[in-house]
């Protein structure tokens, strides 16, 4: 029965290491967008900015955007990323990494040991709010990237110039979701320029995610724990019933730890799945929102589950009589295309006017009426 201590010490080695270190994504080039924050164009400025920087000066700067900090302070985060990266060269420590942890919406400046005195902790503390900050206040993710990438560049070279906000105060987090307030207005607005043309009541519904799927792990684990010995009885190893036993407990909470890393779980949750779930949200939100009480049953949802990347329109009764479904699956796919792409408030316009011009063309008004409130619904 010596193998029992063996696998007790394999969970616990496995513990150790799955939990001493956060998990990051491999470096793929000067701009690394993992939490999905930056425009095609917006990353080919960054790279061309660092690579001039580097042909100039040697000093890499990478850009890095994260969905969460996994349980980590951002200056552990960051310490542990740079260490694993290798940014910069070893014997000049030489590297800057710009970190934007989304969930968590903090900002960091990682700086190697051979720029501190270009890239003091004073500086790197006025680029995040004073250039970033602000701009991330404004929903313009792009632009404080951008801006902080060349402030960053420009302390690096001696050029930049400390300044204060305002108010005069340094702010220290943003709110990516002041995205959706900036945007609200205008979905709104296009809603009610079409509503003043048909009876149709449209409603928006932009959901962060359908499902948190902490469960799709926990499957995952026991399935392979489930297989596990079958696995072991082809080895020249002589295991009992209770060893079997033991080995399956621990592949099971071994692995039942490891596919929770955000990085991982999102790589092992089955497109079915995501899709299912995004779809019963959409329902769900069809009836909470009462588009089935509207009068002549004419309700209309836009849903958009952002990361699924799932698009769906739900019409009531009222407004299937008059329009075949099949029409709106090009505005569907449309959206998105869109959504695939970062434009969201785009594809919401998009959709609302295509929307918009076939409602008016099969439901015109025949009354002012606004039954629905208009302003885009935001599921966190």
């Amino acid at each position: 029965m010596i193998l029992r201590p063996l696998l007790i010490l394999l969970v616990v080695c496995f513990t150790a290491a799955a939990s001493a270190a956060p998990a990051f994504p491999p470096l793929s080039g000067r701009v690394v967008d993992e939490a999905n924050m930056l425009s095609p164009d917006a990353e080919r400025r960054i790279a061309a900015l660092s690579e001039a920087h580097e042909t100039a000066s040697t000093n890499q700067v990478v850009v890095a955007t994260f969905i969460d900090l996994q349980g980590y302070s951002i200056e552990e985060f960051g310490y542990q990323l740079g260490r694993v990266w290798g940014i910069g060269q070893a014997d000049k420590n030489n590297g800057v990494l710009l970190i934007v942890a989304k969930a968590e919406r903090k900002v960091r400046i990682e700086v190697g040991y051979g720029l501190e005195g270009e890239l003091t902790d004073a500086i790197a503390s006025n680029i995040i709010n004073v250039v970033i900050t602000p701009s991330f206040k404004r929903a313009q993710f792009d632009q404080g990237v951008v801006a902080g990438t060349q402030a960053i560049i420009a302390a690096l070279g001696g050029e930049y110039q400390t300044t204060q906000t305002q108010d005069g105060r340094e702010d220290k987090e943003f709110s990516l979701w002041n995205l959706l307030a900036l945007i609200a207005s205008e979905v709104a607005a296009a809603i009610a320029e079409v509503e003043a043309q048909t009876d149709a009541e449209l409603v928006t519904v932009l959901a962060k995610q359908a499902d948190d799927y902490r469960y799709i792990p926990t499957l995952w684990a026991a399935l392979i724990a489930l297989v596990s010995p079958g696995l072991f009885l082809i080895t020249p190893f002589w295991l009992d019933v209770s060893d079997l036993l033991i080995l399956q407990l621990v592949t099971f909470f071994v692995f039942a730890l490891l596919l929770r890393i955000p990085m991982v779980l999102r790589r092992i949750i089955p497109k079915s799945v995501k899709r299912w779930r995004a779809a019963n949200m959409a329902r769900r939100c069809f009836l909470e929102n009462n588009l089935h009480h509207t009068k002549g049953e004419s309700g209309l949802l836009i849903f958009v589950a952002e990361t699924e990347h799932y698009v769906e329109i739900l019409a009531d009764r009222g407004v299937n009589k008059h329009i075949d479904v099949n029409q709106w699956q090009s505005i569907v796919d449309e959206f998105t295309g869109k959504l695939h792409n970062k434009q969201t408030l785009a594809g919401f316009l998009g959709a609302i006017s295509q929307c918009g011009d076939i409602l008016i063309e099969h439901l015109p008004a025949t009354e002012q009426k606004n039954e629905l409130p208009n302003h885009l619904i935001i599921i966190e």
